[in-house]
């Protein structure tokens, strides 16, 4: 035996020599741990800051203005429209879908629902119920002002001619309640088809037939869609304000057509879809085919009659007696536009244009002479341009009537300001320093009576040279033109390059400090 030990022992190969290893250190020394924390916490703040920057600009500035309080209003109005939008949101989201959960346990379907209950299925349905909790918040948040002024707006004391509600229900309230009934029917929908997913996979594409579907499928599912016919119905029943913004017929406001059709399509409306809600959720559970498919049938009927009866009377019905008609409607429009404005006081009068005036005023050194308007504006823009623009790149832009006290009476005159057209200028002349450092303003302005020519037929200029020969009130001691109606570019003042001004290459006086 010791000689086959032996013999084994020769033919094992010889063990190679271990060599020791230097011990390993950490991968990152300590130093340079240091270093990349302070990195990321440098980077950390300025992206804090990147993101925070346009909050503490508006924090600083309304503050600087006194009116901080505005601001604050804003961000807490928007916080708290935030949280409770996303809270009902996330509850009702959330409720039916452990609800359809429950449901496909407690009727140990075929395909089993505890898909939904371990790890992953329960972190994707926390995931989709902050989506929508987030969604849900930030369109609340989007209309804090809706909900501001639906909280604090004040009556007008102006009642409406059709339902003799004070004009604040319609700018403050209506616009808050509507867009609530949108935004529910927006989150039933998201969550019918959450729920209706649920039930498809816990019970399998082979059970989907009406019979074989359970009835607390069924009832979950018609519950929500009655809640839908319920919500639709509350849109009826609002929309009838709306007819107050109709445009259908010959004024803007409610109609013929709107108050006598649209109005009562509109209740009836309301109310089948209240009924089709409670039967579809009473059969629901009791599992009635038919009787869902005529409550079905008998609404989608009564929906396509209310779209086409409103446009058909009002072709067939208004518009070949259409003043008779909208008569009392248009009344209407007079008084609330009377109401808008600020009408009522003033006093009407019949203004017949005759009579004649009084001899003194018709010599030619009358006020009424001096103000005879003899020139048209648009004609006096071209005159301008040719005579008192000099060069191209000046130009006038638009004409305006204004009065000036002169010579101790008031007169009527035409005035332009001479501003800057870089377009003007040629081609080799386009660049960039001069279009940013040299040609940077316009120069004066002309001046002419409305009611006086030359001999000639051209306008009699009190002001229109360069430079400016005014004096009295129409003296101009800084004709320079920076900021006119053309908006030209951006320009650069106080610079090392001359500004040009005027014809003969003048430069700016004194440049603006």
């Amino acid at each position: 035996m010791d000689k086959f030990k032996r013999a084994a022992n020769a033919a094992r190969p010889a063990a190679r020599p271990v060599t020791p290893t230097a011990p390993q250190g950490p991968l990152l020394s300590g130093e340079m741990k240091r270093m990349l924390i302070t990195a990321l916490v440098i980077f950390g703040l300025l992206g804090l800051l990147v993101t925070t920057a346009n909050f503490w600009v508006n924090w600083w500035w309304f503050d600087s203005m006194g009116f901080r309080k505005v601001l604050t209003t804003q961000y807490v109005s928007r916080a708290a429209s935030f949280a409770v939008g996303a809270l009902v949101a996330a509850l009702f989201f959330a409720f039916n879908v452990q609800l359809a959960i429950r449901n496909g346990r407690a009727l140990m379907l075929q395909r089993p629902a505890g898909m939904f209950g371990n790890r992953i299925g329960r972190g994707l349905l926390f995931l989709l119920t902050a989506l929508v909790a987030v969604a849900a918040g930030a369109w609340a948040s989007s209309r804090w002002e809706t909900w501001r002024l639906f909280g604090t707006g004040r009556d007008f004391g102006v009642a409406d001619p059709i339902y003799g509600r004070d004009v604040a229900w319609y700018v403050f309230r209506l616009p808050a309640i509507e867009s609530v009934q949108r935004g529910a029917i927006s989150l039933l929908l998201w969550t019918a088809i959450v729920v209706c997913l649920i039930y498809i996979v816990s019970l399998g594409l082979e059970r989907l037939e009406w019979g074989a579907i359970p009835r607390r499928v069924t009832g979950h599912a018609l519950g929500l869609v009655a809640i839908g016919l319920l919500l639709i119905a509350a849109g009826y029943l609002f929309s009838m304000f709306d007819i107050l913004f109709s445009q259908r017929g010959f004024t803007f406001g409610g109609g013929f057509t709107d108050v006598n059709v649209v109005r009562p399509v509109h209740i009836a409306l309301a109310v089948l879809s209240v009924v089709a809600a409670v039967l579809l959720f009473f059969h629901g559970w009791r599992g009635s085919g038919r009787m869902l498919t005529l409550t079905a049938l008998g609404w989608v009927v009564a929906v396509l009659i209310g779209t086409f009866l409103p446009p058909s009377i009002q072709q067939v019905v208004v518009e070949p007696n259409e003043l008779t008609r909208e008569a009392p409607y248009i009344a209407n429009n007079i008084r609330m536009t009377r109401a808008a404005f600020a009408l009522d006081p003033i006093e009407g009068r019949d203004l017949t244009g005759e009579g004649v005036p009084p001899a003194d005023q018709m010599v030619p050194s009358s006020p009424v002479f001096d103000n005879i308007r003899l020139w048209d504006y648009r004609v006096a823009q071209q005159t301008y341009q040719q005579l008192r623009s000099f060069v191209p790149y000046y130009v006038f832009p638009d004409v305006d009537v204004d009065r000036y006290q002169i010579d101790g009476r008031t007169r009527q005159v035409l005035t332009s300001a001479r501003e800057l057209d870089l377009t003007g200028l040629p081609a080799n002349a386009q660049t960039w320093v001069n279009q940013h450092l040299s040609y940077t303003h316009g120069y004066g302005l002309v001046v002419s009576p409305i009611s006086e020519a030359t001999t000639q037929g051209l306008p009699r200029f009190l002001v229109g040279a360069i430079p400016p020969e005014g004096a009295g009130p129409l003296a101009i001691e800084r004709p320079e033109i920076y900021f006119g109606e053309r908006g030209e570019g951006w320009v650069a003042v106080n610079t090392t390059q001359p500004e040009i001004s005027g014809i003969s290459g003048e430069t700016v006086a004194e440049p603006y400090a």
